[in-house]
């Protein structure tokens, strides 16, 4: 009896003892390597300062670059009500390059500084989003950036919701090589000659909701560079004057469907596709008042094209293709 007992006692410490570590192990695994719960929450304000503030909603910091440098991947900023002139040193302007959920609070106008040429500029693959922003690309004092939001080769997994991108010289919102972008509910106001709203290429990406108010330039869509495959669905381009409403000189998947095109007085034609190839699915749109001959053009017979179920009014003519 006094040897099972002692074997009992033997078997239960050891127990204990690694239980007992086990614990340790698992408590330093926690400390080096924190949850995802521990992302942390920043604010910017106009009443901000970069020097003493520390990004509480108390003492909040100055500018939307001090949170970018400061704050980490996953982390959330509140930009409070405002406008912010950014000045990072690379650009003169915003340059977010982390994964952080940008959040406008009220009104929050951001614009560049000279001798800078885009309000903001993003690279990288860090999956970053933006919600409630003007970027504006004239101040009104420096003159006119040459773009609104602008993006290097290869730029990937960004989100904008309920923003607003006007005043720029170039174009408003451009990059090439871009992939896994979402842009919703935004507006892009256009009024400069030779100017363009979205710009580039985008791989996987959706633009969704938005409004494109044209006044003057050469396209609310400019596809200049290969590598196209994009989704627009239920946007609205309002088109007073323009050479072009979408203009594309390079190979893409294309599909553009449940939009409303009102457009007065464009120059050349409406949807222009040529010198490339690929999928084109034109579907559930609603074309009026165009006074061009041909509201949707397609030149060269590379094209897969899927046009359905569109309404057209007032039209000279509806859609035109030229194999040549």
């Amino acid at each position: 009896m006094n040897k099972k007992y002692s074997v009992g006692n033997l078997f239960l410490r050891r127990i204990i003892k690694f239980s007992f570590l086990l614990l340790i192990v698992v408590g330093f695994v926690v400390i080096a390597y924190p949850s995802s719960a521990s992302a942390a929450t920043y604010y910017v304000a106009k009443t901000g300062n970069d020097t003493t503030g520390d990004g509480s909603s108390g003492n909040p910091w100055l500018t939307l670059q001090k949170a970018e440098d400061t704050a980490s991947n996953g982390d959330t900023v509140y930009a409070n009500e405002g406008t912010y002139k950014e000045n990072e040193a690379a650009i003169h302007g915003w340059r977010p390059l982390k994964g952080i959920t940008w959040i406008a609070s009220g009104t929050v106008t951001v614009h560049g500084t000279a001798p800078g040429t885009r309000v903001l500029y993003s690279s990288g693959t860090a999956a970053a989003s933006f919600t409630g922003f003007t970027i504006d690309a004239n101040d009104g004092v420096d003159g006119a950036k040459t773009y609104a939001a602008n993006f290097a080769a290869g730029t990937t997994n960004k989100t904008f919701v309920n923003c607003i991108f006007k005043d720029a010289a170039t174009s408003l919102f451009a990059g090439s090589t871009m992939s896994g972008f979402s842009v919703s509910g935004s507006t892009f106001e256009m009024a400069t000659a030779n100017m363009t709203g979205a710009s580039g290429s985008f791989a996987s990406s959706t633009f969704s909701g938005n409004t494109f108010n044209v006044t003057n330039g050469l396209a609310a869509v400019r596809a200049g560079t290969a590598g196209s495959s994009v989704i627009f669905d239920n946007n609205d381009f309002n088109v007073t004057s323009a050479t072009y409403i979408w203009y594309v000189t390079t190979s893409g998947d294309y599909t553009i469907t449940n939009n409303t095109f009102d457009t007065v007085s464009l120059t050349t034609s409406g949807m222009s596709f040529s010198t490339g190839s690929g999928t084109i699915t034109i579907e559930d749109n609603d074309f009026t008042h165009a006074d061009d001959s041909s509201i949707i053009s397609i030149t060269g017979d590379s094209w897969s094209v899927g046009v359905a179920d569109n309404s057209f009014t007032s039209t000279i003519a509806g859609v035109a293709r030229s194999l040549c």
